[in-house]
């Protein structure tokens, strides 16, 4: 069986030449519950234990002392196979090949669309934290996930929101969940979308026609673990802070005019037949 070709430290060497020890007057390998604490216990104290090379040449061991207790060759050349499938298991389980890897750059157009392409893709839930958001085409792909089921959260710039063409406020309209901050002095600079909480795209690109036709941008398509969870922990924090600066739809905000008038006609009309009575308790005039 070929072994991982690694130096290793003396210490770890010293480690599994323990572990053979500890099963050394096993003949069949028959491993107890003690003889599992113990291998725990050497592993944890283990040198290097968290360094990919040394992991894969202590396995390597393990299967070198099952090895040396098999008499037969055609046993042996089954065990060498095993190793051979569990390394690349272990390869593929612990460091799996990114399913969403991706870089671009600005200015070129058909990279908007390849960012469009990735908000397609959503199947669940958009979450989109965005300093600046005027490109008409992006927010149609946005508002299109929304139609089709796909829960949408946005959160974006005061500031920004209020420039000429932004689609924050048209997002909110089609019944898109829409926040924003409310420090004028400082902004909501974040620029990065999580998708079904699966991957992750990110970088200086701002959702503007300027940026995708003129500036110099970039954006990066991640799906790693650690990241995807640090990035849906920020924008649920966010999200959070700014519950109090959610976008109304436009149809809800003429309603609540309308409320708001009607109580107050209400109001002055019930304080003037209040003074007439006062004015005139008789009802003579």
């Amino acid at each position: 069986m070929e072994s991982t070709k690694v130096d290793l430290h003396s210490q770890t060497v010293s480690a599994h030449d323990k572990i053979e020890q500890l099963f050394s007057s096993s003949k069949d390998l028959k491993v107890t519950e003690a003889d599992q604490q113990d291998l725990g216990r050497i592993l944890n104290r283990m040198y290097g234990r968290f360094e990919e090379d040394t992991c894969q040449a202590t396995v390597d061991r393990l299967f070198k002392i099952a090895l040396d207790k098999i008499e037969d060759d055609h046993s042996k050349k089954v065990v060498c196979g095993l190793r051979q499938m569990v390394r690349q298991a272990e390869f593929s389980l612990y460091r799996p090949n990114a399913r969403f890897q991706d870089a671009f750059f600005f200015p070129n157009m058909a990279n908007v669309k390849r960012l469009q392409k990735y908000i397609s893709m959503a199947k669940k839930s958009i979450d989109l934290c965005i300093f600046s958001f005027t490109n008409d085409d992006l927010a149609n792909e946005v508002k299109d996930a929304h139609n089709r089921g796909v829960k949408v959260r946005i959160i974006t710039d005061d500031e920004a929101m209020k420039g000429k063409g932004a689609d924050s406020t048209r997002m909110a309209d089609a019944g898109i969940a829409v926040r924003c901050d409310s420090e004028e002095r400082y902004h909501m600079h974040n620029k990065f979308m999580v998708v079904d909480s699966l991957f992750l795209v990110t970088g200086s690109f701002n959702w503007t026609f300027q940026a995708g036709k003129s500036n110099q941008e970039n954006l990066v398509v991640l799906d790693g673990e650690y990241f995807i969870k640090k990035y849906d922990e920020e924008f649920n924090k966010l999200w959070g802070q700014f519950a109090s600066n959610e976008l109304e739809r436009k149809q809800h905000a003429a309603a609540t005019t309308i409320q708001k008038k009607y109580k107050s006609n209400q109001t002055t009309r019930r304080a003037n037949n209040n003074r007439k009575k006062t004015n005139d308790p008789w009802g003579l005039e």
